[in-house]
């Protein structure tokens, strides 16, 4: 078989082999599980003969054979399957499932046969791709989408094991993080948006015991006020004087200059509040590294020209840059049944023999 390339069928059928021989669930296989496997296609195979196949087989030579180890045996050398590090397959590709690695399609064949006049009859086979009901996931915080079933708890199991906790509730954030950052630490909180308020209360109640107490040097300290007249990201004000003092003939002469400096009133996409701050220096990069939303694709901030999405069959609605919302479409939509292509909107959802396909509307005909 060296030198060809599996078809998408091939590949299918080599995922439920592979799930078969896997009979403890771990999704690699170990000496025993491949035995059988290896002497079916040399029943009089010695037993070292068969442990020195094994060897070979286990590339990294980890104690045990994974998918891509499996296939490279099958087909040498080593070819494009399914599950590519980016969540992004190509169609007919045969993806398998990010988390319980098993396919998330398969390809079915109907036969047929028509009677002609002449009393022949013509048999046809017809081949569609059957999509199991899935979702493409991509974690606040995490750069990696995956292609997760989503009827047979792999969703629940791999946000409960992947998603950053919130600092507030301790709840897994699945969507619409919050980043804070303490400016003169640099040290990180991560809490869901719908924690923000409660975050802000507690910390304004610590601040406020700490001033009360004295603070860290016995000093009553004073709650600070966003009015305006001082920088939201490091409290300093824009206005002020600087005194200077130089020997005169006469004597020393006082000399007072009132410095106003340059001020930003910003409010980020997605926020409901303006802040003013300093128009030089790193405050204007601080805030929006610290406030701003993150978009769901490229997990940058974003600071202008922001869009919601929400994919057809998709539980939730994504928050994007402008221009990454082509991209966020082609890694995350379902895949039609028919063309391959992806699901962005208008998509039809058919149940037949109790399989469930996607299709673009476009498409339902002529699937």
């Amino acid at each position: 078989m060296a030198g060809r390339r599996p078809t998408p069928l091939q590949i299918n059928d080599l995922q439920r082999r592979f799930a078969k021989l896997d009979t403890n669930g771990d999704s690699v296989l170990n000496f025993q599980e491949m035995s059988s496997f290896l002497r079916a296609g040399n029943p009089h195979m010695t037993d070292r003969d068969l442990r020195i196949l094994y060897n070979s087989i286990d590339k990294d030579k980890s104690g045990s054979v994974g998918w891509r180890e499996f296939i490279d045996f099958i087909f040498p050398p080593g070819v494009a399957v399914a599950g590519a590090a980016n969540g992004c397959s190509a169609p007919g590709s045969g993806p398998i499932c990010d988390w319980c690695k098993q396919p998330l399609s398969r390809e079915e064949e109907t036969q047929s046969s028509i009677k002609r006049p002449d009393g022949n009859t013509v048999r046809t086979t017809k081949k569609r791709l059957v999509t199991d009901d899935q979702i493409s996931l991509r974690l606040p915080g995490i750069s990696r989408t995956v292609t997760l079933h989503q009827s047979t708890g792999c969703k629940e199991e791999y946000i409960k094991a992947t998603a950053i906790r919130c600092e507030v509730c301790d709840g897994p954030i699945e969507d619409r993080l919050v980043l804070l950052e303490n400016p003169s630490t640099g040290e990180k909180t991560y809490i869901h948006d719908f924690c923000e308020a409660a975050y802000d209360a507690g910390e304004r109640a610590c601040a406020q015991e700490k001033a009360e107490s004295g603070g860290e040097h016995g000093v009553k300290e004073e709650p600070w006020v966003d009015d305006g007249r001082s920088c939201f990201q490091c409290r300093k004000p824009f206005a002020r004087q600087e005194t200077e003092r130089r020997q005169t003939a006469t004597g020393i002469q006082t000399t007072t200059t009132h410095i106003t400096d340059a001020k930003t009133t910003l409010q980020l996409p997605g926020l409901q509040t303006s802040v003013t701050l300093h128009s030089e220096g790193p405050c204007i990069d601080r805030y929006v590294q610290t406030n701003a939303l993150r978009c769901d694709h490229c997990a940058k901030p974003i600071q202008d020209h922001m869009t919601t999405v929400q994919l057809p069959w998709a539980t939730k609605q994504a928050i994007l840059h402008r221009h990454c919302e082509a991209g966020y479409a082609d890694c995350n939509a379902t895949r039609c049944a028919h063309c391959s292509g992806p699901i962005r909107d208008k998509g039809v959802r058919l149940r037949s023999n109790g399989v469930i396909h996607f299709l673009h509307a476009h498409c339902e005909a002529a699937f």
